[in-house]
């Protein structure tokens, strides 16, 4: 099923109340997800069939994490802060210093002690600005509520999940799943209550809304104002920001950030479009991300550089053309390197790999674009960011992803390339880059 037949499907968004809650985008972001193959947040692992056999590290890692929260509670230089709920394994190393690629700019303007920062759970990363908080610690007591809310909600829920299933039996949730689906909800729900009504924040700062529908509901409850944070391109087919016109009206009823910060005027009106976000729910604040300096360090006196950033759904493909390229191109005049996407297997990539030739590069992709000629992708945000380097920039237009490809090409950011065409270094796009990426202005944002 393509998760857009969710439109089709269903007919009255009423249907999904619960207690106060339109859910419909708990189920419809489960759907875009389950499409993709991914998972709807790193949190749902929270409440599962493993929790009885969790270790002493997990448990201590939870009264560790509690005592944190009522620490913080009592503490009144804690409180007002602003929440920055971010996103785990996303970083840039600038001068040998490994920063959080989404918060870094922004903290280090208002300072550290302005916020309390948020990640879903730990990673191996040792970065500036760690976080005070990982929701994924809080696990025993989300399964605690998700067992509450089973002994006090259960009859409701079962009621509403068979309603569901009976009247869209096309969304292929069984009554288990539903069921599952709205207890894993308010387990969240009471304990983002509890974190918030400790915490008092000021406001939450967001990367990206899907996934985090029972933060946003806490959120909302609290009288808390969320602002997502843009963190990558939002094309005119992006199944989170692109509706049916009939559902704008609940976007205040619904489980949306209270407003959106995007990098510039083109996304604002690509979101307008999407029909979900009002217009004056959209904030410009510009391109806040911590990443190098953008002047341009071209090699192309020596060797005309091509860099190509890949995404796991089309790695064949893009090896495909990397074959191409090298069964055509002077290696003593071309160098190819290819970036792979964080989430996939390099292997594909390595056995292409020729000295001299063609490298698989783990140097972080903003450091590349500035230091190559072309840089060509599929449907990567990268096609877009590459603006703002001046490099030639190219989509390898593939049938698999017509939908992606053409909403790229149509936005001016990057030329069409066939799978058997060599990019030309000197073809750049003719756009006025601050359309896109307008200076970060941190005013704007906490205005």
């Amino acid at each position: 099923m393509r998760s857009n037949r969710f439109f089709q499907i269903v007919e009255d968004l009423d249907e999904f109340d619960f207690k106060g809650f339109n859910l419909f985008k708990l189920f419809y972001v489960s759907l875009v997800f389950r499409e993709s193959g991914r998972r709807v947040s790193s949190t749902d692992s929270f409440f599962s069939s493993r929790i009885l056999v969790w270790g002493i590290k997990r448990f201590i890692a939870f009264f560790r994490t509690l005592f944190a929260i009522l620490r913080s509670g009592l503490l009144d230089s804690y409180k007002n802060r602003v929440i920055f709920y971010g996103a785990s394994d996303r970083h840039v190393v600038i001068d040998g210093v490994k920063y959080d690629l989404y918060n870094a700019s922004i903290i280090e303007q208002k300072g550290r002690s302005h916020f309390f920062i948020i990640e879903d759970r730990p990673s191996s990363t040792v970065k500036i600005y760690q976080p005070d908080l990982y929701l994924h610690d809080l696990a025993p007591l989300i399964g605690l509520l998700y067992l509450a809310s089973y002994i006090f909600l259960g009859r409701d829920i079962k009621e509403y999940a068979h309603a569901l299933t009976q009247r869209y039996p096309e969304l292929g949730f069984s009554d288990n799943e539903i069921e599952k689906k709205v207890l894993l909800f308010y387990g969240k729900f009471f304990t983002y209550r509890f974190l918030l009504s400790l915490l008092k924040p000021e406001r939450v700062l967001l990367i990206a809304h899907y996934g985090k529908e029972a933060f946003i509901a806490a959120c909302q409850h609290s009288d808390v104002q969320v602002i997502e944070l843009m963190h990558g391109s939002i094309i005119p087919s992006h199944p989170q920001y692109v509706f049916p016109k009939s559902y704008s009206d609940f976007f205040h009823r619904s489980l949306f950030p209270h407003r959106l910060a995007v990098y510039g005027e083109y996304w604002k009106q690509v979101v307008v479009q999407g029909n979900m976000f009002p217009e004056d729910s959209i904030l410009v604040i510009g391109y806040y991300l911590k990443v190098p300096d953008a002047s341009h360090s071209s090699q192309s006196l020596k060797r005309t550089t091509i860099l190509i950033t890949s995404q796991p759904t089309v790695q064949q493909e893009l090896c495909r053309y990397v074959s191409f390229l090298k069964s055509r191109l002077n290696q003593t005049e071309w160098h190819i390197i290819v970036k792979p996407h964080p989430m996939e297997s390099e292997d594909a990539y390595a056995a292409l790999q020729t000295p001299n030739f063609v490298t698989v590069s783990h140097t972080n992709v903003y450091e590349l674009l500035a230091e190559c000629d072309i840089h060509v992708s599929v449907y990567s945000s990268v096609l877009y960011e590459a603006l703002r380097y001046g490099v030639s920039n190219y989509v390898l237009y593939l049938e698999a992803a017509r939908d992606h490809c053409e909403a790229i090409i149509n936005s001016g950011v990057a030329q069409v390339l066939a799978p058997d065409q060599v990019p030309d270094p000197s073809c750049k796009p003719q756009v006025i880059t601050e359309f896109y990426f307008a200076d970060y202005d941190s005013s704007i944002l906490f205005g």
